[in-house]
C-alpha cells in the first residue's frame, strides 16, 4: 500500500460499500429494493419469485440483472473519481448458478490429483474423466492442475471482470465469503490492494499481522487522532443470524483484534439490509446506503 493512500486513509478521505454480488442471479430476490433501481413488468417480478428455473428464465433473469447491474455501476461512477479511494468490504462478483457439472468436475479432478500426488492407482472412471478432457497422461498432474485454474470459477471471473474494469478509484478489497479467487486476479484486473491478514494505518505507519486462520479472517484497522475504526466483511458483534456460527471462526478473529487495537467502530458488509442492533457496527452493504459508496466524512462519526 503506497503512502498516498495511507495519507488519504488517515486524513479520513475515502469512500466505504460493500456487496453488490455481480452475476449474482437471485440476490434481487431477497434484497427486494433492488428491484427498485429499474422499471420491472410483473412478468419480471413473477420470475424473480420463481423457486426452479429453466434455461429460458435463467437467460432472461441474466437480462433483469445486467439492466440493475448498469445503474449500479452507473450510481458508483457518479460518486467515484479515479483519484478516489474505496475500500471495498467483500462480496463483489458471484455466480451460484455456476453449472453443477462443472462444479462436479472441478471436485472430481480435486480427487484424482489428490490420489496421483499420493501414489494411489486411478480406477476406470478416473480414467475415463482425464481421457474424455484430452489429458496428457505424461504429465497428468500438471494437466489437470492447468484445466483447474483455467476452469474453476470461470463464470465468477467473467463477472467480477465485467464489472470491474468499468468502475472509477482505486480499490482496496477485503475479502467477503464470495470472494474465492487469488489475489493474484484481484490485482491484475482492477483492486489495487487485498488485505490479508490485520493491516493497521497509524501514525503515518503501515503494518501487516498475517494470520494462519483462513481467507476471510481479515481486517483494515484505521487509526488517527480521533478514531480508531475496523473494516472487516463479516460483523463484529452479530446477531444470530446471518451464519454467525457458520463464520464463527472469523468473527471470534474479528472481535479479538476489535479489542486487541482499542477500535471504536466497525464497518462491515454482509448483512445486506439488516441492520445489527449495537451502535457499534455499522452496515455498509448497498443495500443499506441507498446503492452507493458512502464518504467517511459523510457518516457523522
Amino acid at each position: 500500500m503506497n503512502q498516498n493512500i495511507i495519507n488519504k486513509l488517515l486524513n479520513q478521505n475515502y469512500f466505504i460499500t460493500s456487496d453488490h454480488h455481480f452475476g449474482h442471479l437471485n440476490v434481487v430476490k431477497f434484497e427486494k429494493e433492488r428491484r427498485n433501481i429499474i422499471t420491472l413488468t410483473d412478468n419480471d417480478i413473477n420470475l424473480i419469485e420463481l423457486k426452479s428455473k429453466n434455461e429460458k428464465d435463467i437467460s432472461n433473469m441474466e437480462i433483469i440483472t445486467n439492466r440493475i447491474e448498469t445503474e449500479l455501476i452507473n450510481k458508483w461512477n457518479q460518486k467515484i473519481k479515479d483519484e478516489d479511494i474505496v475500500i471495498y468490504l467483500g462480496d463483489f462478483a458471484i455466480n451460484k448458478m455456476e453449472a453443477k457439472m462443472d462444479k462436479n468436475l472441478i471436485k472430481r479432478l480435486k480427487q484424482i490429483l489428490s490420489n496421483i500426488k499420493n501414489k494411489k492407482t486411478l480406477n476406470f472412471e478416473d480414467f475415463q474423466t482425464c481421457k474424455e478432457l484430452n489429458f496428457n497422461f505424461n504429465t497428468l498432474s500438471l494437466s489437470i492442475e492447468e484445466y483447474i485454474k483455467e476452469n474453476e470459477f470461470k463464470k465468477t471471473k467473467k463477472n467480477v471482470l465485467s464489472a470491474l474494469n468499468k468502475l472509477n478509484g482505486i480499490k482496496i478489497l477485503i475479502r467477503g465469503n464470495h470472494d474465492v479467487l487469488s489475489d493474484e486476479f484481484y490485482l491484475n484486473n482492477g483492486f489495487d490492494f487485498v488485505v490479508n491478514g490485520t493491516c493497521v494505518i497509524s501514525n503515518n505507519s503501515f503494518q501487516i499481522i498475517k494470520n494462519d486462520n483462513g481467507l476471510l479472517c481479515n481486517c483494515l484497522i484505521v487509526k488517527n487522532k480521533e478514531k480508531c475504526i475496523l473494516f472487516s466483511h463479516f460483523n463484529v458483534f452479530p446477531h444470530s443470524q446471518h451464519n454467525y456460527f457458520r463464520y464463527l471462526i472469523e468473527v471470534e478473529y474479528l472481535k479479538k483484534e476489535f479489542d486487541l487495537y482499542k477500535c471504536d467502530i466497525n464497518m462491515h458488509g454482509h448483512t445486506h439490509s439488516y441492520n445489527i442492533d449495537d451502535k457499534r457496527c455499522i452496515n455498509m452493504s448497498i443495500d443499506n446506503t441507498n446503492f452507493y459508496p458512502i464518504h467517511i466524512n459523510n457518516l457523522n462519526l
